[in-house]
């Protein structure tokens, strides 16, 4: 994957992920290629800065689907995602929040009993 991306990422700490970001694998090193069952190449930028009490300030940078940051009432605004999870492995929360983002027609709450 080092050969088709070449000359086309921005200059900056990339990850190459085979496949999507949800399901994909890191290529880099003896796994710098295309899974078999992977049908894209994603690319997301490397999200290495910290934020010291970032959940003090308003966050108009910040994306969310839910109304915990000003982002969310910024409807025309482009965002800017990293691999930053800002602070750790993340729980998956069953509030129904799933159900408004999934590309497919299931309903991913049901999917946590498995």
């Amino acid at each position: 994957m080092s050969q088709l991306t070449a000359g086309e990422l921005v200059d900056a700490d990339n990850r190459v992920i085979s496949g999507s970001v949800l399901n994909g694998a890191i290529a880099q090193g003896a796994h710098d290629y295309l899974g078999r069952y992977h049908n894209q190449i994603s690319v997301i930028e490397e999200g290495r800065s910290k934020e010291l009490f970032g959940w003090v300030a308003p966050q108009p940078d910040k994306y969310s689907i839910t109304r915990t940051t000003l982002g969310h009432f910024l409807k025309n605004k482009l965002f800017k995602f990293t691999t930053a999870v800002n602070g750790g492995d993340r729980a998956m929360v069953p509030i129904g929040t799933y159900e408004r983002v999934m590309p497919l027609d299931i309903l991913p709450t049901l999917l946590f009993a498995i």
